[in-house]
């Protein structure tokens, strides 16, 4: 759970461009003021917010996302992979920027992620996607001065793939994730990819594959319609019997 929270904090600091110069002149301020002040400013921003209408009523509202993989389990029988992943997405919604002296260059933390309006996205080839409610909902959701959300889950799924264990011409499988909108069509969202796209626990290991490489991809127009599609594509390498890889 340490380790959780600590990925989240680096991982809000790298996209919300958390200053902590700025920020010292806070450590001096009653944390239950802060509190009392924190809640003031939701109260106010979500008093006569609406979450079911998205952000922008003009244009597409543009949500990029991410991966943190931290653990893959290929399971040959099944043709799919069991993958342990934070999923990041970012996006602006003007009816939530604020006046940043108010906070002291803090962000607001909400406790419910249905408070406010989120992107629909959903993981096309999945068995089942569950998010980690033990011993307590692991999720992060903060808003800065701007109204850029940010929005963090820790998920486990199983997606398929069908060549796994199957014989290839080039000796490796490649295994896809597929990101959609579930409902909104690309003029009211898009989807694109954060700045650190896909990123890999450095303590990962597999027992009998190697992740050779991971590519991203657009699939919107060619494979979801007139929504929005994005994908990562694993290509894993068999070990031999001695460990290595074949």
């Amino acid at each position: 759970m340490r380790r959780f929270y600590f990925t989240l904090l680096v991982i809000l600091a790298a996209h919300l461009g958390v200053d902590s110069r700025k920020n010292r002149r806070n450590l001096d301020v009653n944390p239950t003021e802060k509190s009392d002040v924190q809640q003031s400013m939701r109260n106010k921003l979500l008093h006569s917010y609406s979450r079911d209408d998205p952000p922008l009523p003009e244009r597409a509202t543009e949500v990029r996302i991410g991966f943190f993989i931290q653990d893959i389990l290929p399971n040959v029988e099944r043709k799919s992979l069991e993958v342990n992943f934070f999923f990041r997405q970012l996006w602006h919604d003007p009816r939530l920027a604020f006046d940043e002296e108010e906070l002291g260059d803090e962000s607001i933390r909400l406790s419910h992620s249905g408070s406010i309006w989120r992107p629909d996205t959903f993981f096309k080839n999945n068995r089942y996607v569950r998010s980690k409610e033990t011993p307590s909902p692991e999720f992060l959701l903060s808003i800065n001065a701007t109204g850029h959300v940010w929005y963090v889950q820790s998920l486990n799924g199983e997606f398929t793939c069908p060549t796994l264990g199957e014989d290839t011409e080039d000796g490796v499988h490649h295994c896809a994730i597929y990101v959609e909108s579930f409902g909104y069509k690309t003029d009211r969202m898009s989807l694109d990819w954060l700045s650190s796209p896909v990123d890999v626990d450095v303590d990962l290991i597999m027992s009998k594959f190697v992740l050779k490489n991971i590519k991203k991809r657009n699939c919107t127009n060619r494979q979801s319609g007139s929504f929005a599609c994005l994908k990562i594509l694993l290509t894993l390498q068999p070990r031999d019997q001695r460990g290595t890889t074949s």
